[in-house]
């Protein structure tokens, strides 16, 4: 599993970067690394590509929103 809160840490990039990126409020994106909300599998995709993760990887980032 890939946490995408601590990726983007690792990366220097803030929520607000991540959202603007994505084309959605800091505060989604803070949903959604806690958990709050899941996003939906479009905004996943391409927050992952934002992060960097490979397509290999993809479903290491996804299963973040499968473990409860």
């Amino acid at each position: 599993m890939i946490d995408p809160k601590k990726l983007r840490i690792a990366l220097g990039m803030t929520l607000q970067q991540v959202g603007d990126d994505l084309g959605v409020c800091h505060s989604t994106v803070s949903g959604w690394e806690t958990k709050r909300r899941t996003p939906a599998i479009s905004q996943a995709l391409k927050w992952a590509k934002v992060l960097g993760v490979p397509d290999q990887k993809l479903s290491a980032f996804m299963a973040f929103w499968g473990e409860q």
